[in-house]
């Protein structure tokens, strides 16, 4: 299965392609107890449909009812959930959390499907990127990010700068019940899950945790890490 992040970035993509206009939305901090951490997205396209997640759940009905009563329609803006304890009670976020979110409302364009395509290539590994926002306009730009920030998001002032790089992954060297619990962990935290077996049992398994590697020859899909057995495998 892939990361989520992964995810979102190829749904956008995809509805920018189709020239849908949508939402992408970013955490950009947290306060209190929080089940997704700075830089955790969610993409929709204001009919109902989403890929992604910011809080689990609660967060994600109030976005998604705040678009059907037309609201959040600027380039770039923050929201704040949870910053009362009206709205806290009411979205039932864990210990008093808060969350800060960038919401971005972004038509179907040419240069915002070219910025996408450029986040999917950093997510999938081949480079990290600086995605620099102004809040003021919207306005965008991407930079290589050759710095070593351990900050994944930044906000001064009217400017966002959020580190893009290559998704987290788990590669399961043979398949297990041990090697399918660590898969569900994997998933739980977001993370992209490939199998590596050299017999059936990844493509012919139930589960749903992974998906197989270049070793299984049923695959049909294309792997995203070519690998080979490592030296212990016997």
């Amino acid at each position: 299965m892939r990361h989520l992040d992964v995810q979102v970035i190829d749904q956008a993509l995809q509805w920018a392609r189709a020239g849908q206009a949508q939402w992408l939305c970013t955490v950009l901090s947290t306060y209190g107890s929080a089940p997704r951490a700075p830089g955790a997205m969610l993409v929709t396209n204001g009919s109902g449909e989403h890929v992604g997640s910011l809080s689990g759940g609660c967060v994600e009905e109030e976005f998604l009812e705040s678009l059907t009563r037309g609201e959040l329609r600027e380039p770039a803006q923050i929201v704040s959930y949870g910053d009362s304890v009206e709205q806290r009670h009411r979205l039932r976020l864990p210990c008093g959390g808060v969350l800060i979110v960038l919401v971005e409302h972004r038509a179907a364009s040419l240069e915002w499907t070219a910025h996408l395509e450029s986040l999917q290539a950093a997510l999938l590994g081949q480079r990290r990127l600086l995605r620099h926002l102004e809040l003021s306009n919207g306005a965008l730009r991407l930079d290589a990010d050759t710095g070593h920030g351990s900050e994944r998001v930044q906000v001064v002032d009217e400017r966002v700068r959020i580190r893009v790089g290559p998704a987290l992954r788990l590669i399961l060297a043979g398949l297990s019940p041990v090697a399918e619990v660590c898969a569900s962990f994997a998933r739980a935290i977001g993370c992209e899950v490939i199998a590596c077996d050299p017999g059936k049992r990844c493509c012919i398994s139930s589960s749903k945790a992974w998906r197989c590697n270049a070793c299984c020859p049923r695959c049909s899909s294309p792997p995203v890490v070519a690998m080979r057995r490592p030296r212990w495998w016997r």
